[in-house]
């Protein structure tokens, strides 16, 4: 789980949704905007999804253990919404996975990213 002040804000998401841009994997949308300060991501799952806040929050914090800990790394902040797109909510994380290798390439490719 990512800390408090690595989360959006709504304030935050009011402020800069406007200004990001998209880049889609599979059944995952990601909109992301560089930032000044520090690194901050969301995660949306729709009630369309599931009606299950439960399931919704489990969904939402496996995307905070596998992409937080990556892009707090990066030196380069960004914000960050990571939105599922699908049917439902699967089981094991794999898409995910992908979905995260996917967008990571392109943003070092575009220099939004930078490890050591």
């Amino acid at each position: 789980m990512i800390s408090k002040a690595h989360r959006f804000t709504r304030r935050d998401f009011a402020f800069l949704r406007p200004k990001m841009k998209k880049f889609r994997s599979g059944d995952f949308l990601f909109f992301y905007h560089p930032l000044q300060v520090q690194s901050k991501l969301a995660a949306v799952v729709s009630k369309k999804v599931s009606k299950k806040a439960v399931l919704r929050n489990k969904w939402r914090r496996r995307v905070y253990d596998l992409i937080g800990p990556e892009l707090l790394q990066s030196e380069i902040p960004l914000a960050l919404v990571c939105l599922y797109k699908g049917a439902f909510i699967p089981e094991n994380t794999q898409d995910l996975q992908k979905a995260w290798a996917d967008f990571k390439a392109y943003a070092l490719r575009k220099k939004l990213l930078k490890y050591n």
